[in-house]
């Protein structure tokens, strides 16, 4: 409990104008620096509708009190309510750090979250799913896929706090109540991402409990902890003479930040270039590029490192985001990829990844290093054909990971908007739950593959974002990025 001090005078005031129903006074008292207690404010939230703007001007002049205590730890303030407590006030403190030391003078109701932080629970639901071998067949994936994409806008536009839609083969309840595992019932159900679960935004309202698809089928919705960022992340690594799969990489525009440079690809109007996602180069995407505007590093150019050596890789030519098509059929999925044209000193010679300790590799169920030289990919029906296939990754963060197929058709939203639609989730898939992790900042940009029981890896997708507290990695469809390039395939190597 944060204790807040205001004079007897001012309180009494409080009281007077929140009866009196007399808005102006209390917008004066706010004015003059003398905001209500706890008791007060709910009082008024009695008083005044929880989404009118009087409560709205209250909340604000509260939420920017509690963020200048310590607005050099502080990220943000909001203000929601729990559900069947609409006149409680809560208020959301999302710190920089996890555990920030802060001192509160208030006696409001205080939920503290570093940015970064959120429960275990949908990694405990997507362990049980990987235990118990869950999988939906085509017909429910597809029915989910179309369901999703009929909701989308709406839900954005109606929950600000809303982070991904996806599938699940289980519903969770009861998580931390008392037990610390949830307790699952085996339904297939749609799943809200939040980063805080169980304080609603205090304008809005719940989350819908079910959604009905096309086919006329309801499903049931769940509430989860998760969240995504579409961001590069920022470690060093060697020079490649001739650049590899899996390189470090990065633009001029940060250049502390990298990603993962995918594969390579032979284009009529750009010649020989790689395959990266857009937001690991550019924060903002404008589509072509002229020779030279916008060089590209391997490794990324705040590589202290490999300074004074040569790090000019290429240059881009292409950057391109969209969102997706919910009206398509089939839904169109949302794209984030960047094409960079390589320099001819720096061109690729093999299907081979940078060197990585060779227990990585066997922990993979690799007896060599995995090399791809074919260029093959599978689009969605080839992918589900042989969905109980490994799938493995090679990231400049965290390298070689396993996971193993989920669904299609999830939604990423960022800052209020769909923005990437129809992705394929793939599930972490470690020895133990603890260890759980597909990919880490830095990962994006790279190929996702699915091996068949000779560890011959084909395309599947590209890498765009993940979180190994949530349990899972999100990846675009790669023919959906071929077919947009107006190509069927990646470059083939000889085998070496």
């Amino acid at each position: 409990m944060y204790k807040l001090i205001v004079p007897e005078k001012h309180t009494k005031l409080w009281d007077l104008s929140v009866q009196l129903h007399d808005k102006l006074d209390i917008e004066i008292l706010l004015e003059d620096g003398y905001l209500p207690n706890k008791e007060q404010l709910k009082t008024a939230c009695m008083v005044f509708p929880r989404s009118s703007e009087i409560i709205d001007i209250i909340t604000c002049k509260i939420c920017k009190k509690i963020y200048l205590t310590n607005p050099s730890k502080i990220l943000r303030v909001w203000a929601g309510y729990r559900s069947g407590e609409e006149s409680d006030i809560v208020f959301v403190v999302v710190t920089k750090e996890e555990n920030a030391d802060i001192d509160f003078a208030f006696d409001y109701d205080l939920v503290i979250r570093g940015k970064e932080e959120f429960s275990l629970e949908n990694r405990s639901v997507i362990y049980q799913e990987n235990v118990q071998d869950l999988f939906p067949t085509k017909e429910v994936m597809l029915d989910v896929q179309r369901c999703i994409n009929k909701y989308v806008e709406s839900l954005t536009k109606d929950h600000s706090n809303l982070r991904i839609i996806a599938g699940s083969s289980f519903k969770s309840k009861r998580y931390m109540k008392p037990e610390p595992e949830p307790d699952l019932i085996k339904r297939t159900c749609i799943v809200f991402y939040v980063h805080i679960k169980g304080v609603i935004p205090i304008k809005e309202k719940e989350f819908p409990k079910t959604l009905t698809s096309e086919n006329s089928i309801i499903y049931e919705t769940d509430v989860r902890e998760g969240y995504v960022d579409l961001k590069a992340g920022g470690w060093p690594d060697e020079i490649h003479t001739d650049v590899k799969m899996g390189c470090k990489i990065g633009g001029m525009e940060n250049e502390d930040e990298f990603g993962t440079l995918g594969g390579f690809l032979e284009l009529p109007r750009y010649g020989l270039c790689c395959l990266t996602c857009a937001h690991v180069l550019v924060t903002e995407a404008k589509g072509e590029y002229e020779d030279d505007e916008f060089i590209c590093y391997q490794p990324n150019v705040g590589n202290r490192k490999t300074f004074g050596q040569k790090r000019r890789f290429g240059c881009l030519r292409k950057a391109h985001t969209y969102a997706g098509d919910t009206g398509s059929d089939p839904p169109k999925a949302g794209l984030d990829y960047a094409l960079v044209k390589l320099d001819e000193d720096r061109k690729p010679c093999s299907g081979l990844f940078p060197d990585i300790d060779i227990t990585e590799w066997k922990t993979a169920g690799f007896d060599f290093p995995m090399t791809y030289t074919s260029g093959e990919v599978f689009n969605f029906d080839e992918t589900y054909r042989r969905r109980r296939n490994p799938i493995i990754k090679y990231g400049a963060r965290t390298g070689v990971t396993c996971g193993s197929l989920a669904w299609y058709g999830q939604c990423i939203v960022q800052e209020g908007r769909p923005t990437l639609l129809n992705q394929i989730q793939i599930n972490h898939t470690r020895t133990d739950e603890k260890k759980q992790e597909f990919s880490g900042k830095g990962d994006s940009g790279s190929l996702v593959f699915m091996v068949d029981n000779q560890n011959t890896p084909t395309a599947i997708g590209l890498l765009v974002c993940g979180n190994a507290k949530l349990g899972c990695s999100y990846a675009t469809p790669i023919c959906e990025i071929l077919d947009d390039i107006n190509i069927e395939k990646m470059k083939s190597f000889n085998q070496l």
